[in-house]
């Protein structure tokens, strides 16, 4: 994996340093740099999913055709008029769930489900620090989603979306434990911090081509509101809206 790499290229670098630079001024000067260096490395490919810096996600399609996946629901006021929409557009689109959500709203979960979506996993708790839980809790996180998920659909949920896109070696061996694929992004709306649909499209329609997974939020009623032209710039530039195929 890329953290092995880098990890192997700073110790390199900390060898040079350490050979030509033997005075302590220099020496401490120098490791001072590397683990500046180091931890902002690690920062960065912690917190972009892209990367594919601590495990492999799929960041975009392999075929043409965009993805339209939501995350953090079910809601039960935003999530049904994000399906109504879809419906009415006979559009299907990927759904991460976050299970306590899912355990409280179970109709919305078989309602996306009977209408072709795909259900995948985004944590039970969502907490902002699952990503610093031990690998024997963040295991037990996950799990819990799924056991709940199959339960409430009757079928093996095999995708998890990481919240908030933050990954580390503690989600690699997880998730492979697990046997759960993770699902990332090659196109953010912003529509959690987007104070109208119009922002949400200028963030959307721009930058949409074809293999893109377009990361939404089924929480949003700037979404609501942006989904239809969305859909409708897809169709007009002649790109299928194809659901999650794993």
């Amino acid at each position: 994996m890329k953290h092995k790499i880098s990890s192997l290229v700073t110790s390199i670098i900390g060898l040079v340093f350490t050979f030509f630079f033997w005075s302590e001024w220099f020496f401490w000067q120098g490791i001072a740099v590397l683990l500046i260096l180091y931890t902002g490395l690690l920062a960065l490919g912690s917190g972009f999913i892209q990367f594919n810096f601590f495990l492999k996600s799929t960041n975009q399609l392999s075929r043409d055709g965009i993805s339209l996946t939501f995350d953090d629901g079910p809601d039960p006021i935003t999530t049904p008029k994000i399906l109504d929409i879809l419906k009415a557009n006979n559009v299907k689109a990927s759904f991460f769930l976050i299970g306590r959500k899912a355990k409280d709203y179970p109709d919305i979960v078989k309602r996306i489900q009977e209408e072709g979506h795909v259900i995948g996993n985004h944590s039970y708790s969502h907490s902002n620090f699952l990503p610093l839980l031990p690998g024997v809790l963040l295991k037990r996180d996950i799990l819990k989603c799924n056991e709940l998920l199959n339960k409430l659909t009757g079928s093996h949920v095999t995708l998890f979306r990481p919240p908030f896109g933050v990954t580390n070696p503690n989600y690699r061996r997880v998730l492979r434990k697990l046997r759960l694929t993770s699902v990332g992004w090659s196109l953010r709306s912003l529509d959690t911090t987007a104070k109208s649909a119009q922002e949400v499209l200028n963030k959307v329609i721009p930058g949409l081509k074809n293999s893109d997974i377009v990361l939404l939020h089924d929480t949003q009623e700037s979404t609501i509101e942006a989904l239809p032209t969305i859909i409708e710039e897809c169709h007009k530039n002649g790109m299928a809206i194809v659901s999650l195929d794993l």
